[in-house]
């Protein structure tokens, strides 16, 4: 499935991305980055990384709801998701996110 990385800079310098599916749906939002490079790095990591189920960590926050974080080479974290209000929409979604992210190209947002 393909789908897309935005990347947005701001007036002062930083950045973060977002990465989307072919329908438009935000998947994911990074943090904020000092600059472009280290936000493609990520970009290029996550790539890497998200064809691996293992490198998803799940977890239950403290309000109840699951989560995941994705883990890089070194066990490295390079995001972590919103909550999900289920197990199965966590699933669904790291399946989703798996798929879109290792192919998404990247966008500069105007």
């Amino acid at each position: 499935m393909s789908g897309w990385y935005e990347l947005k800079n701001y007036s002062n310098g930083t950045c973060r991305f977002y990465l989307y599916s072919r329908d438009g749906q935000r998947l994911l939002q990074s943090a904020v980055y000092p600059d472009s490079v280290s936000a493609e790095q990520t970009i290029e990591a996550i790539q890497n990384s998200c064809g691996t189920v293992e490198r998803f960590k799940k977890g239950i926050h403290s309000g109840g709801k699951n989560y995941f974080v994705l883990r890089g080479a070194g066990n490295t974290e390079l995001l972590t998701s919103h909550l999900y209000d289920s197990e199965s929409a966590l699933e669904r979604a790291i399946s989703l996110i798996s798929s879109v992210a290792q192919t998404g190209e990247l966008k500069k947002a105007a």
